[in-house]
């Protein structure tokens, strides 16, 4: 049993650092085609709350756990986007994941996701 166990975690570690890399490598790629300067000026004339509200749709959209959001976020820093609009998306991306949701909708019934969404 402890030996499952630690085949196990090392083949955790092994998938979750490469899955890391991977989405750091393919986001720094990435950067050369976001328009960082205008998202960072557009956000920073806008509403707090409108932002917000733009973060927790990205959050929604994009199918990220809580280990591939931290690149994101990393990136978001760097950028100088308004730090209490990266902490929503931080909290709300690995929640708001379709895939989650939907396990969640199948195993608790939609109206616990609802409330469960509606509470963050």
């Amino acid at each position: 049993m402890i030996t499952e166990t630690i085949v196990s975690f090392v083949s955790l570690a092994v998938k979750l650092t490469v899955l890391f890399i991977g989405i750091s490598f393919l986001l720094n790629l990435l950067q050369a085609f976001i328009p960082y300067r205008k998202a960072e000026v557009k956000l920073k004339n806008t509403n707090l709350f409108f932002a917000s509200l733009i973060a927790l749709f990205f959050a929604f959209i994009t199918p990220f756990c809580s280990c591939s959001t931290i690149p994101v976020v990393v990136n978001l820093l760097q950028n100088k986007v308004r730090f209490g609009i990266v902490m929503v998306f931080l909290f709300a991306s690995p929640v708001l994941d379709p895939t989650i949701l939907t396990n969640m909708a199948v195993i608790m019934g939609w109206e616990v996701t609802l409330l469960q969404g509606f509470l963050i």
